[in-house]
Formats: C-alpha cells, structure tokens, sequence
C-alpha cells in the first residue's frame, strides 16, 4: 500500500467515524422542520429523524458549492485552453521566424590563391562585419 493511499483510509475513517456514531445516537430524535416567517410558518418536514435532515442539508450544502467552485473551475479549465491555443500559436510564428531569419545556405566556391591575388582565404567574403548574420537577437533569449 502507498503512502497515498493509507492517509486516504485514515481519512475516511475520521470521517466516517463520527458520522456513523451520530446516526446511533441520534437515530431515534424525531424533530419538525419548519420554515417560519411573521405571520407564516411552513412545515417542510414532520417526526423525520434528525440523521436524515442532516444529511439532506450536508448534501444541498454540497451541491450549492459544487455549482459555485464548479463554474469557477470550468471557467479556469477554459481559460488554461486558451492560453495554451496562444502559445502554441506563438511557438509556431516564432520557429518560422527563425526560419525567415536563417542567412540562406550559399554554395562557397573556392578559387585558386593565384586567381584571388594572394590570399589564401577560401570561403569568407571580404564585405561581412565582424558579427555577421549570426549576431541578429536571439529569440530566446528576448523571451
């Protein structure tokens, strides 16, 4: 058994401890529940056990949370969506700019040292700056 799952079982059993023990204790309480109002009284339920009253105001109590936490979580879930779509979307426009601002692939030809007038250099172009194409930003590290 993992970790886990014994603090789940420790749980359910503080929790399910006392829950059964007041059903035994109060299982035989009889009680009216009555909406009252001035001059208006509204008897929702007659000689019911206390037990089960409880459980109906735990289990309205749960669901009233339930639609308030649960449209605030689905409304985050759609949120997260979008936020990843926008993303995905920028990862995308920013590959392809990296591909717009790769120098493009030139064939280097070498002449003879004779044709060039000396200069033995093969394959690099007199006019480039000392950074060349290369020095442009890098994305990454504007992000």
């Amino acid at each position: 058994m993992t970790a886990r799952r014994i603090a789940l079982l420790v749980l359910a059993a503080v929790v399910v401890v006392p829950l059964g023990l007041l059903y035994v204790q109060n299982s035989g309480t009889r009680v009216d529940l009555v909406f009252r109002l001035p001059g208006f009284a509204w008897y929702l339920a007659r000689d019911t056990a206390l037990p089960l009253l409880m459980g109906i105001c735990v289990l309205a109590g749960g669901l009233l949370s339930g639609a308030f936490f649960g449209s605030r979580l689905m409304a985050r879930g759609r949120r997260v969506r979008s936020l990843s779509r926008q993303v995905s979307t920028l990862e995308d426009d920013l590959a392809l700019a990296r591909l717009d601002r790769a120098p493009p692939a030139q064939p280097q030809v070498s002449q003879p040292a004779s044709a060039k007038g000396g200069s033995a250099d093969v394959g690099t172009d007199a006019g480039d700056d000392a950074d060349g194409p290369d020095a442009a930003a890098d994305f990454d590290e504007l992000i």
